[in-house]
């Protein structure tokens, strides 16, 4: 049985909404007003809501066309986009082996596979990017480091030897010897 109500208000929530939201499909009551939401909403369209209160959070971008059905909406307080919303993207046919959307058409429960047991695939990629770039930036900063450091070694090594040794050959403390020569 899933939930039928849900009041999450004045619970000082912050972030995105979470997609389990739009998985919720037999809500039809949904209150998150007075927290620090963010992000779109977009994910609550597929939610079959009678009865919506979403205001004073920090929510952004367009409202759904789809929230004009919604009897009892409360959306004020926001920061949402006003005029038109853009179109949607034009269509693209999943890849194979994934049903559109990330809807399961099949019938048979499915998963979704978290980024680390995906191996080389999309959700390592960004990880890979990201630890590049990062590798990257260590490099560079390791290396600027070692000439630097490197370089205060040569101006220290200068000024306290500042001779060569072939002026201090005859330059070091001398002892004078009296030669004293007598007759007889």
């Amino acid at each position: 049985m899933e939930t039928v109500f849900k009041d999450l208000s004045f619970n000082n929530l912050t972030g995105d909404l979470p997609n389990s939201f739009g998985s919720l499909s037999n809500l039809s009551t949904l209150y998150l007003q007075d927290n620090q939401l963010t992000g779109p909403v977009n994910l609550l369209s597929s939610v079959p809501l009678s009865d919506l209160n979403i205001e004073k959070n920090r929510f952004s971008g367009w409202i759904p066309e789809k929230f004009k059905t919604i009897p009892n909406l409360s959306i004020s307080g926001n920061s949402f986009d006003t005029g038109p919303a853009p179109p949607p993207p034009p269509y693209t046919s999943p890849p194979p082996n994934r049903a559109h959307n990330g809807h399961n058409t099949s019938g048979t429960p499915t998963t979704k596979p978290r980024p680390e047991d995906q191996g080389p695939g999309l959700g390592a990629k960004n990880k890979e990017e990201k630890l590049a770039a990062g590798a990257i930036v260590g490099m560079v900063m390791g290396s600027l480091l070692m000439v630097v450091a490197a370089i205060f070694a040569i101006v220290f090594c200068l000024r306290k030897f500042p001779r060569s040794k072939k002026e201090n050959n005859g330059s070091g403390s001398t002892k004078s010897i009296s030669v004293v020569a007598s007759k007889g």
